[in-house]
């Protein structure tokens, strides 16, 4: 009797990390310190070498949008332009809340991945 509510404490304690776990990382990008280390990596070879004159960027948290631009300005780039996503976030939670319960895929659509904003860098002119 006691090992089977050994076994039945188990099962529920891995079902509970099982859940723990998938909801951090739709939560957290887990992309976000890949993308940051090579971005910092790009910009130290760009910064002793050739650069390209336009770079488009995809960011999908303001912290990486403004460590990335930390990085590129002293490099002589500078906006433009920027398409900023969160009044496209706010009209697709709004959408997703009037729908009815038939549509709705679950919690998939809680935290829709949408960008931060995506931005054209190009090299100031001289």
């Amino acid at each position: 009797m006691r090992q089977n509510l050994l076994v039945v404490l188990g099962l529920v304690l891995a079902l509970g990390l099982v859940q723990a776990l998938n909801q951090a990382r739709t939560r957290a990008r887990l992309g976000g310190p890949a993308r940051d280390w090579l971005r910092s990596r790009m910009a130290r070879r760009w910064a002793s070498g050739k650069r390209p004159a336009r770079v488009t960027r995809t960011y999908w948290s303001a912290g990486e949008y403004h460590a990335d631009s930390s990085r590129l300005a002293p490099l002589g780039y500078r906006e433009a332009d920027h398409r900023d996503f969160e009044a496209d976030r706010e009209l697709m939670l709004r959408l997703q809340r009037n729908l009815p319960g038939s549509f709705k895929a679950g919690r998939a659509l809680a935290d829709p991945p949408v960008p931060y904003c995506v931005v054209v860098w190009e090299m100031a002119e001289e």
